[in-house]
């Protein structure tokens, strides 16, 4: 479940004891939260439980959260229960929701983690549901005179061809909609710097088997010259390869053996 800004905040308890008797005439006090540079609360609710051991809140929620990048820029309530009985006998119990800016969330990944200028890039677009579900969508990507629609499929991902031009960096206006017409949208900056060498390495597969040759591609601002290779693994070094650049263009085979299987990590750079 997630939250708008000023939307309504609904909820019900219902407290018993643990032998089953529900706790009639409990004392109910609810504590909201938002979080900024630490946890703020804004709303406290106060009231008791019916004979069937029930209470009903509905309050309205602020117009503005601060999201956290963790949270990939979503905010969240924290909620503290706490029920006294007749008896004095206290319970607490502490949940929280999330509060999101809109009903889809978009991510722009670039496939190197960051956009390499000069060169045809592949951007992945990502969208959401706020609480984590892929979303089937239409996106569409506006940078200068640059607009570019496409679809995302079954696991809300969607690829796109980009050629970084400017000097400095790029921006894109990013916007999607599902077949219900929630959307969302997100302003997105990535920057570079176009007067240093740029290297772009790519894979012909993004999974591989034990056995497999995996074919690497070096595309690099420098015309000719030697890009080297580190093959990580479990933040250590592998292996180290050349690669011979020619024309702005090198590749490379590297056979995966037995122990490269798992997780590994490829850098390259130039000297």
């Amino acid at each position: 479940d997630y939250y708008l800004p000023s939307e309504n905040f609904k909820g019900d308890i219902n407290v018993k004891y643990f032998f089953g008797k529900p706790v009639s005439g409990g004392k109910v006090k609810i504590t909201l939260s938002k979080f900024d540079v630490g946890f703020e609360a804004f709303q406290e609710i106060k009231g008791e439980t019916d004979s069937k051991g029930n209470y009903h809140f509905d309050v309205r929620l602020p117009s503005h959260f601060v999201g956290t990048p963790l949270e990939q820029g979503k905010a969240f309530i924290k909620i503290d229960i706490e029920v006294t009985d007749k008896a004095e006998h206290k319970e607490k119990l502490t949940n929280k929701r999330i509060v999101a800016k809109s009903d889809l969330i978009i991510v722009l990944i670039p496939e190197s983690g960051t956009l390499v200028p000069g060169f045809e890039n592949t951007l992945y677009v990502m969208t959401t549901y706020p609480d984590g579900t892929p979303a089937r969508t239409t996106v569409t990507l506006k940078s200068g005179k640059i607009t570019l629609t496409g679809k995302t499929d079954d696991s809300g991902i969607a690829e796109f061809s980009v050629t970084p031009e400017e000097k400095d960096g790029m921006a894109f206006d990013a916007q999607a909609v599902d077949e219900k017409g929630a959307s969302g949208k997100a302003d997105v900056y990535f920057s570079y710097d176009s007067s240093l060498p740029h290297i772009l390495l790519r894979t012909d597969k993004g999974l591989y088997k034990v056995g497999n040759r995996m074919n690497l591609t070096v595309l690099s601002s420098k015309k000719k010259g030697v890009v080297y290779l580190d093959i990580i693994k479990d933040k250590q070094t592998i292996m180290t390869k050349t690669v011979s650049i020619k024309r702005g263009v090198g590749k490379i085979t590297i056979p995966l053996t037995t122990d490269l299987s798992g997780s590994i990590w490829i850098h390259s750079y130039t000297v």
